[in-house]
């Protein structure tokens, strides 16, 4: 294949995907793949370079989040409410600490009031919700 020599991208693209077509003629090729371009700059002479190289992955990175969602039902000890479902957002790494003053926050617990955790049973659990 030519050097691109100035060419428009259009053109040397399309004749980089006709031969790679020529060599790879299939239904996989026509939906799977594509081509993206390269530059590269001679830090010598200062000649550039283009490619355009065909495709059929492109890797990504994974997005990683220090955050979880948890929703704990919360149960008045004095039966002054209804158990109530909250939704909180705690560190993916935290400890207890963090998930009883996230729930403080969301049950706008005052000042002389107490929260206590506690894990429900498999027994426990089958009993609450039906």
């Amino acid at each position: 294949m030519k050097d691109s020599d100035g060419r428009p991208d259009e053109e040397v693209a399309y004749e980089c995907w006709k031969n790679h077509m020529a060599r790879n003629d299939s239904l996989i090729v026509d939906e799977c793949q594509g081509q993206y371009k390269s530059t590269l700059v001679c830090p010598e002479c200062g000649k550039i370079s283009i490619t355009f190289d065909p495709f059929m992955y492109l890797s990504l990175p994974l997005p990683s989040t220090v955050t979880r969602t948890m929703t704990v039902t919360v149960f008045y000890c004095d039966g002054s409410g209804l158990p109530m479902p909250y939704t909180v957002t705690v560190l993916k790494n935290g400890c207890c600490r963090d998930l009883c003053q996230a729930l403080g926050t969301a049950c706008c617990l005052k000042s002389d009031e107490m929260l206590l955790l506690a894990e429900a049973s498999a027994s426990q659990k089958s009993c609450l919700y039906g």
